[in-house]
């Protein structure tokens, strides 16, 4: 029983800890991506671009 207790303890950290990473990732590259863009016009512009080319 607290085998199991720890096992689904240990899963529900992973899944957290791989959202939170995930989360950060997206944080980091949206910094990124203003640097990037910050000279060329707004993010919202190239953000149309890009998912008009993707579409």
């Amino acid at each position: 029983m607290a085998t199991d207790y720890g096992h689904k303890l240990t899963r529900h950290n992973f899944m957290h800890s791989k959202m939170l990473l995930i989360s950060l990732i997206s944080e980091f590259n949206v910094k990124i991506l203003n640097n990037l863009f910050q000279n060329s016009g707004t993010l919202q512009q190239h953000f149309q671009f890009l998912g008009y080319k993707w579409h």
